[in-house]
């Protein structure tokens, strides 16, 4: 690289380093102005909502009254049934501990293999009977334990979703009630919130045409750093274009001088009688030396 070219591709970082600052202050001016404009935007969105809002809050209102006399009467009605719930757990647990008086200490398992076994017996034992009164006695009274070992579960398992349910009912009713008293508080709030929206008005206008004015600004001030950036673009363009035609030129002066050596080497072998290679050959050729 030659001082020419040094010197063209040091102006060329200077062009670069020049277009990437101008950027960064081109991104923070649409930051800037996107920060106008966003606030513009959210200011005259306000505005459009008071505007409906004054116009539809007697109707909301009376919409939010009937929505909380709604949410009171379902609310009764998850108590309700909570206590319907409550009282079918009380029946289940008295009927509980009457079973649980007559149980035994065996599990399920354990009834259900004694009870297999004795059947076992019955179907594979000859027996007389009198030997198989005793057995088919003990068999049934295996079959009513194991009825009432089953019945204790499935009152355990009843119990456990009715125990549930009231939690479930509880938990909706609870929500219900909180949604009702945020339901009355947003009726309060309307009717306070019409008192105020209209003196709003003039200062969110105000402000959004403030934001707007800000917004063109800055996009004036965009427009001008895509110029300047515009402007470099073109120099660094003609500054490639020179920096091109000195490697063209350079380039085309070594092949000169390359091809001026071989023609020298060429015309000596001749003169030697030495043989040429088809390259030095052509090129004598073509400068009219044979």
């Amino acid at each position: 690289m030659n001082k020419n070219q040094k010197e063209l591709k040091k102006i060329l970082d200077e062009l670069h380093a020049k277009i990437n600052e101008i950027k960064a202050e081109r991104e923070k001016l649409r930051e800037e102005a996107e920060k106008w404009k966003s606030e513009r935007d959210n200011l005259n969105e306000e505005l459009r909502k008071i505007r409906k809002e004054i116009a539809d809050l007697k109707k909301q209102r009376t919409k939010t009254n009937r929505k909380v006399k709604e949410l009171k009467e379902k609310r009764n009605n998850y108590k309700k049934t909570r206590r319907e719930k409550i009282n079918e757990l009380v029946k289940l647990r008295k009927e509980l501990t009457e079973l649980n008086k007559k149980r035994v200490k065996k599990s399920i398992k354990a009834l259900k293999e004694e009870i297999e076994k004795i059947e076992w017996k019955l179907q594979t034992t000859p027996l007389t009977a009198k030997e198989e009164k005793p057995i088919i006695e003990k068999l049934k009274k295996l079959h009513s334990q194991l009825k009432i070992q089953e019945k204790i579960n499935e009152l355990n398992q009843k119990i456990v979703e009715l125990k549930a349910e009231i939690k479930a009912l509880e938990a909706n009713a609870q929500a219900t009630h909180e949604k009702m008293t945020e339901m009355v508080e947003k009726s309060r709030e309307i009717h306070e919130k019409i008192l105020n929206l209209a003196s709003k008005i003039g200062e969110i206008k105000r402000k959004a045409d403030k934001a707007h004015e800000e917004f063109l600004r800055f996009k004036m001030k965009i427009k001008d750093k895509n110029g300047e950036i515009s402007k470099l673009y073109e120099k660094v363009k003609e500054i490639k274009s020179r920096i091109r035609e000195i490697k063209e030129k350079e380039e085309t002066e070594a092949k000169e001088k390359v091809m001026k050596s071989i023609e020298e080497r060429a015309k000596e072998k001749l003169k030697k009688g030495e043989k040429l290679t088809w390259e030095e050959f052509k090129l004598l050729a073509e400068k009219g030396v044979i």
